[in-house]
């Protein structure tokens, strides 16, 4: 076989992972095929959505299907490709160092995105783990938690490699990678590890931002509150992060079990707008910092290293129109 420019992306988000996401495993691959995608992986969080007979459904499509999964390590978000070991046994950064096999691509998912489970700083610490780094396409042109990642795979010498992280049809086809390979998974992986590659991406619009926002923030709204509904008074039963998008915190849940206070409350959408109100702040941030010519945006790991926004102004504002944005979506809802 010979090389050819595969156009890929391999962060996706399925049914099969969040129950609120709109489309399955096989109704992505149709719209991937639709668009001209030739390979996908489908990286549910701690869940692997793969296995022989969606392998074939792919390849009947000319796809090549890889197998994935966002696995959640030490709290901290890492994409693993091709791995032959149940995610679950992988809860440490020195079950990875043990475990990674030579035949495995790990990625650093969206890392210095503001959320608890994006790698930051620990990025540096566990760098010789990874193979390349996320480019994300959740960004503005003046808002782009990308940069960093970009500066240091130049400073390392890893590659980027660019996706969607979809969990939204709107979110799908924004950005992704060209990958110089074999149509095999053997290949594509050894060409992302060798820098054989390149991200194609354009920055989001304020508008389309706020509108991936939004829609991630009901959707978790509505199905927090259909499982409230469907367990009456018992427990919740939420672990982990229950929406991700290229680092925006959209409902961080981490208990297993609600408590008799909580129990007693009305459904999630009928209580308030702070919740919402707080995870769109958490996305900008508080008011930037300039130091050394450089801005720093504080999330909730601390400043994590600019640029990241043109002027001073720019993240009071877009925080002022974002949370409009959110009232009047809920206001019509």
């Amino acid at each position: 076989m010979r090389h050819v420019t595969l156009k890929a992306d391999l962060h996706l988000h399925t049914s099969e992972g969040e129950a609120f996401i709109a489309y399955d495993a096989r109704s992505l691959i149709d719209r991937a095929a639709q668009a001209g995608f030739q390979v996908l992986s489908i990286t549910n969080h701690n869940v692997v959505t793969f296995d022989r007979d969606l392998a074939a459904y792919a390849r009947d499509q000319g796809i090549l299907l890889i197998r994935g999964v966002e696995a959640t390590i030490e709290g901290k978000h890492v994409l693993l490709y091709n791995i032959d070991v149940p995610p679950e046994r992988i809860r440490s950064f020195a079950d990875l160092r043990r475990l990674k096999g030579p035949d495995w691509l790990v990625v650093a998912a969206h890392p210095f995105f503001p959320g608890t489970y994006c790698l930051g700083r620990r990025l540096l610490k566990e760098i010789d783990l990874f193979d390349a780094i996320e480019f994300s396409h959740f960004y503005t042109k003046h808002i782009n938690f990308n940069r960093p990642a970009i500066r240091l795979a130049k400073e390392t010498g890893l590659p980027l490699l660019g996706t969607s992280d979809s969990h939204l049809v709107r979110q799908f086809g924004t950005t992704w990678s060209l990958i110089e390979a074999e149509s095999t998974v053997t290949s594509v992986l050894a060409a992302i590890r060798k820098g054989q590659g390149q991200v194609v991406s354009q920055p989001l619009t304020l508008r389309q931002m706020a509108a991936v926002v939004i829609e991630l923030v009901i959707g978790w709204q509505r199905d927090r509150a259909r499982r409230w509904l469907s367990r009456g008074c018992g427990s919740l039963g939420l672990e982990g992060n229950a929406i991700d998008t290229a680092g925006v915190v959209v409902g961080n849940v981490q208990r297993s079990i609600v408590s008799d206070e909580e129990i007693d409350r009305p459904p999630p959408e009928v209580i308030s707008l702070e919740p919402a109100r707080r995870e769109v702040l958490n996305l900008i941030g508080p008011p930037i910092q300039k130091h050394d010519a450089n801005y720093f945006v504080s999330g909730r790991n601390g400043a994590v290293p600019g640029p990241m926004v043109r002027d001073e102004e720019t993240a009071p504002v877009l925080r002022r129109k974002l949370v409009a944005r959110v009232k009047g979506q809920a206001q019509r809802g």
